[in-house]
């Protein structure tokens, strides 16, 4: 048993567990490190023009799906997120 629920049920019966009863808050989590990578602007187009066909989608049709928010599924509103409205090849 953990020290946190023994002095829990060591607690007086209908008495709050407090700081000093071993009370915590949630467990800390450490999220796994992130891997940001660098584009140029070839890099970028070719990114975007591939998750495009992947989505079976044309940039027009993407913005259109943004402007009326009626997006085809989460990874067309989720690569209108990444690319902030940006054209490839701007």
């Amino acid at each position: 048993m953990s020290d946190w629920v023994r002095n829990i049920k060591s607690n007086q019966p209908g008495k709050s567990p407090t700081w000093e009863d071993g009370m915590t808050t949630a467990p800390h989590r450490v999220s796994p490190p992130v891997e940001v990578g660098v584009m140029n602007a070839a890099e970028w187009k070719a990114a975007v023009q591939r998750a495009l066909a992947e989505l079976k989608l044309t940039y027009e049709q993407l913005a259109e799906q943004a402007r009326t928010r009626d997006f085809s599924s989460v990874e067309a509103m989720k690569l209108w997120v990444a690319i902030g409205g940006k054209r490839p090849g701007e």
